[in-house]
C-alpha cells in the first residue's frame, strides 16, 4: 500500500534549511571575488616578476614602433620601410608611441635608433616592461573616476 503524502508535506523543512545552511555574509562572499584594485595590483606584480622573462616577436614590433615615432617625421611613420614591422594602428596610439619613444630616448638612445633592428639592452627591456605596467595603472586610475 502506498502512501498519499509526503514527508515534506508533514514537516516544514524551509527553517531547518536555513539553520543549516545560512546565507553567506557579504565579507564572505567578498573574499572569493577580487576587487578590480585587487586584480590590478596582482596583474601589476606578475608582469613586474616577468621582467626578465622571454621576448616575442612584439617586443621587438614595440622598440621599432619607439624609433619610427622617435627618429621620423610624422608624414613617414607609416609608409617606413627599414623594417617589416611598420606603425599599423591609429594615430592617437601613434601619438603615445611618440611621447613614450621621448622617455625611451633617455633611457637608452639606441632603442630609438630605426636601424637599431634586433636591439635589445637591459635598459630597453625594463623601459617597454615597466611601460606596460605604467599604462595599466593609469588605465585602472581613469576606470575609478
Amino acid at each position: 500500500m502506498t502512501s498519499a503524502f509526503s514527508l515534506g508535506q508533514v514537516i516544514d523543512l524551509k527553517p531547518i534549511a536555513r539553520e543549516i545552511r545560512p546565507k553567506a555574509s557579504q565579507l564572505v562572499h567578498e573574499q572569493y571575488h577580487p576587487t578590480l584594485w585587487q586584480c590590478t595590483v596582482v596583474a601589476a606584480a606578475l608582469k613586474i616578476l616577468l621582467f626578465p622573462a622571454y621576448k616575442s616577436t612584439d617586443f621587438e614590433v614595440h622598440r621599432n614602433w619607439l624609433a619610427v615615432t622617435h627618429s621620423l617625421p610624422p608624414r613617414k611613420w607609416y609608409y617606413e620601410a627599414t623594417s617589416e614591422w611598420t606603425l599599423d594602428y591609429p594615430p592617437y596610439f601613434a601619438g603615445f608611441e611618440w611621447l613614450l619613444s621621448q622617455l625611451a630616448a633617455l633611457v637608452d638612445g639606441r632603442m630609438v635608433n630605426v636601424d637599431s633592428l634586433g636591439y635589445a639592452s637591459w635598459a630597453t627591456t625594463a623601459f617597454q616592461r615597466a611601460t606596460v605596467v605604467v599604462s595599466e595603472l593609469m588605465l585602472f586610475a581613469a576606470l575609478n573616476l
